[in-house]
């Protein structure tokens, strides 16, 4: 009798077992597609760009009025302290101005850049544009257009795609000091963590704290959105597991940095390291210092805490937080901590 109890006990638990482990598998095999699909189909996508009108100049225009030099600053014309020698540059003294357009391209033609000189009158008018490519006066030339936001995915966003070889050494030490110390050696996820963080989330009855690495961020952010719940976290976690099987460290650093949400710009919403970079110090990544570097770093955990457009002495006291453990990890010098 007990043995025939036995029996139909064992028969029984395969029954439930052998589906549930079928279906397992068959789930997480379609999980592992569903990574592979988007992560391949998406990390390079860019937004639709949205452009305003050319700007024109012409004689009689007010620089001042017309705001010409805060123009060209966001257009990522650089500042010279002699005459323009190459595109993108401008040069400015109290009577003249010179501008060395860049290329653009336009639906129906590309525009090569030329130099240009504007003579100004006393009051900041143009007086007179010289074409420094012929020599030639002309009454009016256009300066490019200016990116107003882009669309991606149907999100109001600025975004501008970089690669990790393009980040400077400081700045992926600073976000990896913040935000997972030990990236290089979890396969993305870290348990100590996450049995800290359920022991807290299982006494506030409810996910109040993540314990994510930065590879379950870049699921969160990538594929799942902001829901808190256990349900998600273990989604989360499969998930990032499933992504360390197939790519390499640096493919998923260089999407993560890709994806990083750095705050508002009005209605837009700032996305990625290059983004913030121009966004916060209107700089490209290879010019911060490496005090700007550590408040990029900084302001990722909370964009709309830290940021410094919406409180500057925290965003500062944030910044010198990360320079402190900066400086306890070895990536930078005394020196380079008091400067």
């Amino acid at each position: 009798m007990k043995k025939r109890k036995r029996s139909a006990f064992w028969k029984v638990l395969c029954a439930i077992l052998l589906p549930a482990m079928v279906l397992s598998v068959a789930y997480l095999v379609h999980l592992d597609e569903e990574v592979v699909k988007k992560f391949e189909g998406q990390r390079w996508k860019l937004p639709s760009k949205i452009y305003s009108a050319p700007f024109p100049v012409h004689r009689g225009l007010d620089i001042q009025k017309a705001r010409l030099i805060p123009r060209l600053k966001r257009l990522a014309y650089r500042p010279v302290t002699q005459p323009v020698k190459k595109r993108g540059e401008y040069y400015q003294t109290k009577n003249k101005i010179e501008i060395f357009l860049h290329d653009f391209s336009y639906p129906e033609h590309i525009e090569n850049g030329l130099p240009y000189r504007l003579l100004l009158s006393e009051g900041g008018m143009i007086e007179q544009i010289v074409d420094l490519s012929r020599v030639a006066d002309q009454s009016q030339f256009l300066i490019e257009p200016e990116i107003i936001g882009g669309f991606y995915e149907s999100e109001w966003e600025e975004r501008r795609l970089i690669r990790l070889s393009e980040i400077p050494q400081i700045l992926i030490d600073a976000v990896l000091v913040m935000e997972d110390r030990q990236f290089y050696d979890h396969p993305g996820i870290e348990l100590k963590s996450i049995a800290r963080a359920a022991w807290v989330n299982l006494w506030a009855g409810k996910v109040v704290q993540g314990g994510s690495t930065l590879t379950q961020q870049l699921v969160k952010n990538f594929f799942l959105g902001n829901e808190r719940t256990f349900q998600r976290k273990g989604l989360e976690a499969l998930m990032a597991l499933l992504l360390e099987r197939r790519y390499a460290k640096e493919e998923i650093l260089e999407v993560y940095f890709n994806e990083i949400y750095f705050g508002q710009n009005g209605a837009m919403g700032i996305y990625g390291i290059g983004q913030g970079a121009w966004f916060y110090f209107q700089k490209q990544l290879s010019d911060l210092s490496i005090g700007e570097s550590a408040l990029l770093a900084g302001i990722i955990r909370s964009p709309n805490l830290y940021s410094p457009v919406n409180d500057l002495h925290r965003a500062i006291r944030r910044r010198n937080l990360v320079l402190e453990i900066l400086l306890e990890e070895e990536k930078i010098t005394l020196q380079d901590y008091l400067e």
